[in-house]
């Protein structure tokens, strides 16, 4: 399971669990990653990517989107025209730039084309 979270500004996330967070500056598109364990955890505006371990539960505050996915290797939904907050906060990202952050953060081959 995936789980993105499109914070558009400072937000938490509550896990049940551990987990991998991924995440992704949008300005910069610098990259970074932590290793969380159960309790609250704050986010900063920015594209997260949540890798939960299995019993693993999450939650979101206020100020964000969050996608599930349930199969690893499912495309990536496009939030362009999908989510309306994303197209104003994030309209320097484009789609091949969160297709390749969510493949390559799971470890799994990009496919470009």
């Amino acid at each position: 399971m995936r789980v993105g979270i499109y914070a558009y500004g400072p937000t938490s996330i509550q896990l049940t669990g551990t987990a991998k967070l991924l995440t992704l500056k949008p300005e910069t598109k610098e990259r970074s990653s932590v290793e969380l364990t159960a309790g609250p955890h704050p986010l900063p505006r920015g594209i997260h990517l949540i890798l939960p371990q299995v019993g693993c539960a999450v939650s979101a505050g206020g100020g964000c989107d969050l996608v599930v996915l349930d199969g690893d290797k499912d495309d990536w939904p496009d939030p362009k025209g999908q989510i309306a907050a994303f197209d104003t906060a994030f309209s320097s990202v484009d789609y091949k730039t969160l297709g390749e952050f969510f493949t390559i953060a799971k470890g799994l081959k990009a496919v470009t084309g």
